[in-house]
């Protein structure tokens, strides 16, 4: 994998499939978090980029991730509505 592929799959292919994913979304079929699903599935459908960052990296950047913005939303909304109130 050449790096200018590489930054097209962090950029690009990465972001594009984790796109509407929450971070409590399971597989039906499996009953796994689908998170994890798409990781697998993307890291061993590309696995050039683990010669550029580990797989800790992606599960970093991947993981979870979804949850911590809801929560930070959420808290954002709740403090708007509160200085409305104030």
């Amino acid at each position: 994998m050449t790096k200018e592929q590489f930054k097209q799959f962090e950029g690009e292919d990465m972001p594009c499939a984790f796109f509407h994913v929450m971070s409590d979304d399971i597989d039906e079929e499996t009953g796994l978090p689908l998170e994890q699903i798409i990781l697998d599935r993307m890291l061993k459908g590309n696995p050039g980029v683990l010669e550029y960052q580990p797989r800790e990296y992606w599960e970093k950047m991947y993981i979870g991730t979804c949850y911590l913005a809801d929560v930070k939303k959420a808290n954002e909304e709740v403090l708007k509505q509160q200085n409305k109130n104030s």
